[in-house]
């Protein structure tokens, strides 16, 4: 069971929210429980005990954690610690009536479990050959295309161990600024000495996509839309790219845990929502057809993006459950990058 402690006076408590008659005391307890200690889950009523704050009683709900967000309203503000029901109850002094209620806890008073939200991962078909897609700017180049330091190296490790290595870059983007074209790109990287196979205009299906703006999708909605209202408190427009395969699409080819609602919250917040297709649809022949294939689900999901777009947009996020975010140091990355591929 977890326990928090109050902003007031710092002494342990659960935590405990005033509502009005016309809302809902389980959604009201889920957005408390997240606020004051990062948790999700499912909720259900437990009881009623006498209320610290008024006359009438509280309502109690108990709520089966499935997700831990790492960052939330109320991180650094109050201590939360995990304890049996019985040593929970006893910290609870001055309220017999939770104490009892807490103590007596058990596996019957939970609710079932929510269903699973973490996205399985892409298997990728025995034919298709192993793929690593690599972004260009601070990934493995600087703004002044020159190699960061050791990403040649991991480049011949990673082709050493059998992977293709293609090259996906928004430079090729016909709406970027100063776009230059492919063949300027190819001969720099071939005068560098990169292994690279393919410079694409699309994103590929791939085992792993390498990018210092990758968000490595885990199901967690909660900590992307943290994220994101962080960053629109730096900057007032954003552009996520999120992948359609693994981030709105479950393995069974249904909407993802989630997916809906925390697109509509993207969609509020202002954010520009482009939808990739990285591992969706590989076996079609064509990036149009992907597209269409791609639009056609998304209408039947009930899931409205800004785009949809086959190839690498630039975009302040790359979120795709095969991301793996680049941090500056190839050195710290290949051992990372060979591990998330093993």
């Amino acid at each position: 069971m977890l326990l928090v402690t109050s902003r007031i006076d710092g002494a342990w408590c659960l935590v405990e929210r005033s509502l009005s008659s016309s809302e809902d005391p389980l959604r009201i307890a889920s957005d408390a429980a997240f606020e004051a200690c990062g948790v999700r889950g499912s909720c259900r009523r437990l009881g009623q005990v006498a209320s610290r704050r008024s006359e009438e009683p509280a309502e109690v709900v108990v709520l089966r954690v499935s997700r831990e967000a790492r960052r939330f309203p109320d991180h650094g503000k109050r201590r939360h610690e995990w304890l049996s029901p019985l040593s929970a109850s006893e910290r609870l002094s001055g309220q017999p009536e939770l104490m009892a209620l807490v103590a007596n806890l058990g596996p019957a008073d939970l609710p079932e479990a929510p269903p699973d939200a973490r996205p399985a991962p892409w298997r990728r078909p025995p034919s298709q050959p192993r793929v690593v897609c690599l972004d260009l700017d601070d990934t493995v180049l600087s703004r002044g295309d020159e190699p960061l330091p050791g990403a040649v190296a991991a480049c011949e490790v990673l082709v050493e161990r059998g992977y293709r290595l293609v090259a996906s870059t928004a430079r090729l983007d016909p709406v970027w600024e100063g776009s230059p074209r492919a063949s300027k790109i190819r001969a720099r990287l071939d005068e560098i000495g990169f292994p690279i196979a393919e410079l694409s205009v699309d994103v590929p299906p791939a085992d792993l996509y390498v990018d210092d703006k990758g968000w490595p999708f885990d199901g967690d909605w909660e900590a992307l839309l943290d994220e994101v209202r962080g960053q629109l408190a730096r900057s007032r427009r954003l552009r996520l790219s999120l992948a359609l395969a693994g981030c709105l699409m479950n393995p069974q080819g249904g909407p993802l845990h989630g997916a809906r609602e925390a697109h509509a919250e993207l969609r509020a917040l202002g954010v520009e929502r482009v939808v990739s297709l990285g591992n969706f649809r590989p076996e079609l022949a064509t990036p149009a057809q992907r597209v269409r294939a791609a639009e056609a689900w998304l209408a039947e999901a009930g899931i409205e993006p800004s785009r949809v777009h086959p190839g690498k947009i630039s975009s302040h996020l790359y979120v795709d459950t095969h991301a793996y975010r680049f941090e500056g140091r190839w050195q710290d990355a290949l051992p990372a990058i060979l591990g998330r591929l093993a």
